[in-house]
């Protein structure tokens, strides 16, 4: 099985502590892996060096050539006034048709029973959790690293997530 991403002494220092020392790792295709530790052992900061948004203070990163790597963060960077529909407009993948596109939006959208039309900031922060889920499974990554994915959710939207999770195609980091 091809690894989709090779770490290989990864270190990583805030202060004078360091945060990660010589982390190294091999994720495979289709893996589906837990991130486990207490606040602040540096499960997100690992993420974000692993999906190129943070740098590592030592060590390298390999990924497969064109593979999509997703990090969705514990909170949403989405504006008050956007609507669902821009929102998830934003997360398509450019190849789809529109048909396609809008077809897959409108059942992500009929199984939660969320208006398209609403605005985020109109919205509860587990509706908002909600959204930004459906944005990443429309962008189907090959790589989805997700940070704390049921922060904010009830359990309603915990089975949902579960059952998208579980068809999901792409390797998976919680």
């Amino acid at each position: 099985m091809a690894s989709i991403i090779q770490l290989e002494d990864i270190s990583k220092s805030f202060s004078a502590e360091p945060l990660l020392e010589y982390i190294t790792c091999s994720i495979q295709s289709s893996d589906r892996l837990g991130l486990i530790g207490p606040n602040g052992a540096g499960k997100s900061t690992l993420m974000k060096i692993m999906a190129g948004l943070e740098s590592a203070d030592g060590g390298s990163i390999r990924s497969q050539k064109g593979a999509l790597i997703l990090y969705t963060s514990q909170a949403h960077s989405f504006k008050a006034e956007q609507s669902v529909t821009e929102v998830l407009s934003a997360s398509w993948q450019a190849e789809l048709e529109q048909h396609q596109r809008d077809a897959r939006s409108d059942r992500l959208l009929r199984d939660i029973k969320l208006d398209p039309s609403k605005c985020i900031g109109e919205l509860s922060g587990g509706w908002q959790k909600r959204v930004q889920l459906i944005s990443g499974l429309m962008q189907e990554p090959d790589l989805w690293l997700l940070d704390e994915p049921t922060n904010h959710l009830d359990l309603e939207a915990v089975l949902w997530l579960q059952e998208q999770l579980r068809s999901f195609r792409g390797t998976l980091i919680m």
